[in-house]
């Protein structure tokens, strides 16, 4: 079984060139609006609704995870990158796709993929059992609506209390709530793992550098050219 795990798309399409046919899953990291590059409002809007369409005739074998620069569309708090001339129509496409989207999806036994990765504190403090993690984020956000917010005294989200969408690697390998975790939301050169603290973390974030996935084959993890 081959998996594929795409890093923070940002409007970038480099997902069009994976042929579905040649995978058993996809999976987004989430992170589909905000350019970092200056890419067309408009044009990002487009891809996400490209990323929905592929999700709506490959229900089971497309999986989109969500992340801190789609939240703040859909929520009172806005972070950098925010676009408020197209944050009407983001705000709406997103919406419209909450029963497509997810907060996390269980590779295998305590190996989990999420925007940013799942800290025990953050369960325990929302009172959020595991099963919860992987129902649809319609069904989640309707069950633990405030769950997601930024929180914590770091300004930059490296605090155990923060979110799947908010906490960064330090904070997540002191507290992790699994053993092996991949995610993205923070940059990396390249694609890489981090092993510390009884805890793997593999970083995908590297679209805008390497231009790399991950594969996942049931045996191993490998680092893949777009």
């Amino acid at each position: 079984m081959k998996t594929a795990i795409i890093g923070d798309i940002h409007g970038r399409t480099l997902w069009e060139r994976l042929n579905i046919n040649n995978f058993d899953k996809l999976i987004f990291i989430g992170d589909y609006f905000d350019s970092h590059n200056e890419i067309n409002g408009r044009h990002i809007l487009d891809n996400f609704n490209n990323i929905v369409n592929l999700k709506s005739k490959n229900r089971e074998d497309v999986i989109l995870l969500f992340g801190n620069h789609d939240y703040h569309y859909i929520a009172i708090e806005k972070y950098s990158g925010y676009n408020s001339l197209y944050s009407f129509d983001y705000k709406e496409a997103i919406q419209n796709s909450l029963h497509l989207l997810n907060l996390a999806y269980e590779l295998n036994k305590n190996t989990i993929v999420s925007h940013a990765g799942i800290s025990k504190t953050w369960m325990i403090g929302n009172k959020i059992k595991e099963d919860d993690l992987y129902i649809s984020l319609h069904d989640f956000l309707s069950k633990y609506p405030d769950s997601l917010e930024f929180c914590g005294r770091d300004m930059y989200g490296d605090d155990v209390t923060q979110s799947p969408i908010w906490i960064r690697e330090n904070a997540l390998l002191r507290d992790s709530a699994f053993n092996t975790q991949i995610i993205g939301h923070t940059m990396k050169k390249k694609m890489c793992s981090v092993n510390n603290f009884g805890t793997t973390l593999w970083f995908v974030d590297v679209l805008d550098t390497k231009r790399q996935y991950l594969l996942w084959d049931e045996k191993e993890f490998n680092i893949v050219n777009f």
